[in-house]
């Protein structure tokens, strides 16, 4: 299956770069769109472009120097040289060449609705479309097979990214569009706000906290916006009070009726997000008291939760204990189901290959010691192998290099920053949601052929709508509204 998958993003992520490459030099060689001079090139070339393209070379030059083979397309999680040269050329000639339409978003929310319903319906026991193994289901993960699947995509953690990516999108626009029919996509991000409370990859749970809250001062910029952020507000606590009330297991859901008055708050969010909309006084809040105010409850939140997790003195196991140990700098290798291990030898062997690092996808010949366990049920040790870093940013630091990193680093902040400073550009908000979620979930994660284009397509349409006409509002308020 993962063959296949990888065959389809050479033919569709792949086929548009080489398409893309074919037109533009057929248009420049017929003289119908000259490339023009070098100087103009380089000065005209966004920031975030010129990084990702020194990111490319730098690519190139730690596989070419790489002591291990297979550096072109990857021997463990087939993130070679070319996946990442499709991943940068597919965000650069997308952010020359976008064109945005509304029925985008629409598709893509299809999309999301019918992969989140087919990942509940996995999360009851039901093994729909025989996508586990016959006899098998999501709940035999990691007793008769190793790692959790759900959906389409994959590995839960996979999953986990596009749906942050979604979330994000969906929501920014919920609260940016005019379009009445952009209430459709409250859909989407209440269905995949439950699979993501359900399937437990907390990941994908802090990028959906914190991206929320960091995203405030650039959602929240009149009274509509405010409102709207009220209401999206209300659309996830439901999913999560759904998530608390209606337990899914293993071909049963269990009620606890207890959990009922979680459904308060999300009335409150609604019935403010009401007030908000109609309230004469609100309207009359001129638009720097909303950045300031957002930018404030944003600030407060964080000392809230630093404060919080300091003095935390509840279970001693879950993500917020571990969370509290190491912000009291108490590492564990055990924590973050035993990343700390991963990122303590990765961190360990960086040093000798600072620059470029060991080459693309190699982190599996550094021989890492892998995780053992043994299966009562299946009767023998089952082992783990390690070939990630299970950090995005380790990741590209190790097989990479710092140089790599630094490009990297650079163009996400560089098309960030612009993000935060234009709040009234629409689709920059749009983008940039989708991509603050994904590089939040990406600290505890992977980057991988099936979830990460999604991430580079967001990032392109971001840094499309950073720069020229777009950037002033006036082609991109037409296509999407």
């Amino acid at each position: 299956m993962a063959e296949l998958r990888y065959s389809l993003f050479l033919l569709i992520s792949g086929g548009y770069c080489a398409l893309a490459a074919i037109i533009r030099i057929q248009l420049a060689l017929t003289g119908i769109r000259p490339i023009g001079k070098p100087a103009s090139l380089i000065k005209n070339t966004p920031t975030s472009v010129k990084l990702i393209l020194l990111l490319l070379i730098f690519t190139v030059l730690s596989s070419i120097l790489s002591e291990y083979s297979g550096t072109l397309i990857g021997q463990f999680r087939r993130e070679g040289l070319l996946t990442i040269a499709i991943y940068i050329l597919s965000t650069f000639f997308l952010s020359k060449y976008f064109l945005p339409q509304k029925w985008m978003l629409y598709l893509v929310a299809v999309s999301t609705t019918l992969f989140c319903v087919l990942s509940l319906a996995q999360l009851t026991g039901a093994n729909p479309f025989l996508l586990y193994p016959e006899g098998f289901n999501y709940y035999d993960a990691n007793i008769y097979y190793s790692g959790e699947f759900l959906g389409t995509l994959g590995n839960t953690g996979l999953g986990a990214a596009f749906l942050s990516i979604a979330i994000g999108v969906f929501s920014m626009s919920v609260i940016k569009l005019d379009a009445k029919e952009k209430w459709l996509l409250t859909i989407p991000i209440f269905l995949a706000s439950i699979v993501l409370f359900n399937m437990g990859v907390d990941a994908g749970i802090v990028a959906l906290a914190v991206g929320l809250l960091l995203m405030l001062p650039v959602a929240v910029t009149d009274q509509k916006s405010f409102s709207g952020t009220l209401f999206v507000f209300a659309v996830v606590f439901s999913a999560f009070a759904i998530s608390k009330v209606a337990v899914l297991g293993d071909g049963h859901i269990s009620f606890i009726a207890g959990r009922l008055l979680l459904f308060v708050v999300s009335g409150i969010a609604v019935l403010a997000a009401a007030i908000a909309a109609k309230s004469k006084h609100i309207a009359q809040i001129p638009a720097k008291y909303y950045r300031i105010g957002s930018i404030s409850a944003v600030a407060a939140a964080v000392c809230f939760a630093l404060i919080y997790l300091w003095f935390y003195n509840g279970e001693s196991s879950g993500m917020i204990y571990e969370a509290s140990e190491v912000l009291r700098g108490r590492w564990d290798d055990e924590f973050g189901t035993k990343r700390i291990y991963i990122w303590r030898n990765a961190l360990g062997g960086v040093s000798g290959n600072l620059l470029l690092g060991t080459g693309p996808d190699t982190l599996g010949h550094w021989g890492i010691a892998p995780f053992t366990r043994y299966s009562e049920e299946l009767g023998t040790m089952l082992t783990t192998w390690i070939d990630a870093a299970h950090n995005e940013y380790l990741q590209i630091l190790a097989c990479g290099g710092i140089l790599s990193l630094l490009c990297y680093l650079g163009a996400l902040g560089n098309a960030m920053l612009k993000w935060f400073k234009q709040p009234v550009n629409k689709l920059s908000a749009i983008a940039g949601a989708g991509a603050l979620l994904y590089c939040i979930q990406a600290f505890f994660s992977i980057s991988m052929f099936i979830s990460a284009p999604f991430f580079w397509i967001v990032l392109a349409v971001l840094i499309y709508s950073q720069n020229g006409k777009e950037a002033a509002g006036k082609k991109m308020n037409k296509p999407v509204k």
